[in-house]
């Protein structure tokens, strides 16, 4: 592998992530600074391929919750949309957009989230043969991503910005009705975990009505 696109390439060649389709119930947990659970919420998440990605906080009904799509992030307070920023999510286009769009857009929106597509490292991590896209010196800002050199799956993001360090380990990967997936994912920052996602009721529908992304449908979206 020569470059993140050479990595990225194989990710999408491999098209191990069959679904189209995605809903699950997420517990998702909060942490204080001495890491003890502060607070805990679940949210509804919708999720069709590639790009289009919904969230609803603490009930199907809720006002409040984002969507993802074709580039932007719709945010929503108390049924009203406060903010559409472009903005792509690099969790959902390394987890599941890879698989199902071409290989140079998967790549020209990393770079555009400003990781360094040019760099990549086969070595181990975590006692796992990995490659490491992006920027390798650890004790400037860095951000990169490593990808399981077996499976082409997502295993970790990295980004270090002056004294902060920021890491997302996609943990507890099982086979569901034919498809690896993540079911846990740990947010750290500066090695002490903040956030915790558990993804339960794991399905993956035939069809979503895409009609459900639309911001003047959030209020009234079901699935």
């Amino acid at each position: 592998m020569n470059s993140g696109y050479d990595v990225v390439l194989e990710m999408k060649k491999s098209n191990q992530k069959l679904f189209k389709n995605l809903t699950f119930v997420q517990e998702t947990q909060f942490f204080d600074k001495n890491e003890q659970l502060s607070k805990n919420e679940t949210w509804y998440e919708a999720y069709s391929a590639p790009g289009f990605l919904m969230v609803k906080y603490n009930s199907m009904s809720s006002g409040d919750g984002i969507i993802f799509e074709r580039g932007y992030m719709h945010v929503f307070e108390n049924s009203n949309r406060k903010e559409r920023i472009p903005k792509n999510n690099d969790l959902s286009i390394l987890s599941w957009d890879v698989y199902h769009q071409p290989a140079k857009l998967t790549t020209q929106q990393l770079l555009e989230l400003k990781y360094d597509m040019t760099k990549v490292k086969d070595t181990i991590w975590e006692g796992k043969e990995v490659y490491i896209i992006g920027n390798q010196k650890f004790n400037h800002n860095f951000k990169n991503i490593i990808i399981d050199k077996k499976r082409l799956y997502v295993l970790a993001t990295r980004n270090k910005q002056k004294d902060t360090l920021k890491e997302t380990l996609f943990k507890s990967y099982k086979k569901i009705n034919g498809h690896f997936i993540a079911t846990q994912r740990d947010f750290y920052e500066n090695k002490k975990l903040v956030k915790r996602e558990l993804y339960k009721n794991i399905k993956f529908p035939d069809t979503i009505d895409r009609t459900i992304y639309q911001a003047e449908r959030f209020n009234g979206a079901r699935w």
